[in-house]
């Protein structure tokens, strides 16, 4: 039979990472003046878009025509085919 050992083989990870505090607190600051400068790009980029407001509709949806159907829409279909037309 084979004897099995109870020593360890393999690597011996066993330790506590350590991490060097300086070099992370630089990586902070460095990100953050990164995002403090895309922020203040963004802002000097000017105003967004405006849109017109909504409005209602002057037509009637007619929905209780087609339902339990099924559709299949095409972006090349003509307008009186399409569901809301």
């Amino acid at each position: 039979m084979a004897q099995s050992s109870n020593s360890a083989a393999g690597v011996d990870n066993t330790f506590r990472r350590k991490f060097d505090r300086e070099e992370y607190l630089q990586r902070a600051r460095d990100r953050e003046s990164r995002e403090a400068e895309v922020r203040t790009k963004s802002k000097s980029i000017g105003p967004p878009v405006q849109r017109k407001p909504l409005k209602h509709r002057d037509y009637e949806v007619d929905l209780e025509s087609r339902l339990g159907k099924t559709q299949v829409v095409t972006p090349i279909a003509p307008l009186s085919q399409q569901v809301f037309a």
